[in-house]
């Protein structure tokens, strides 16, 4: 006997988020440094989204890239995260990362930075 009820569609394959290995960020500036780095955590963040993209053979949605950026944040970003949470879940994963960078960005303007830096020598 055949049934007329189209087979079930597959269940989808969970996105391999566990899979990103990545130091979390703070948003702190250690000592000798200008700013906290945000910049090449979400570069190094991004190439371990992109390669789990590869494993999976998929490309991740936003609301997932930008769990993983939460589940990696620690500290002052952390908090930073928390108290916009509500903004920051209509906001696409770039747009996350271009807030994150300019949050965590060096303070100081480029004059700033060479009047430092000729400090120092």
């Amino acid at each position: 006997m055949t049934s007329n009820e189209p087979d079930p569609e597959p269940t989808p394959k969970k996105f391999s988020t566990k899979l990103v290995d990545i130091e979390n960020f703070t948003g702190e500036v250690k000592d000798g440094y200008l700013d906290a780095g945000a910049g090449d955590w979400l570069k190094r963040l991004s190439i371990q989204i992109r390669l789990g993209e590869m494993v999976d053979g998929r490309t991740w949605p936003d609301p997932i890239k930008k769990m993983v950026v939460a589940a990696h944040l620690q500290g002052a970003a952390s908090t930073w995260f928390m108290r916009r949470f509500d903004s920051y879940q209509s906001m696409t994963f770039d747009g996350l990362c271009t807030a994150l960078r300019y949050n965590f960005r060096c303070p100081l303007d480029r004059l700033e930075i060479n009047a430092a830096l000729g400090s120092t020598t």
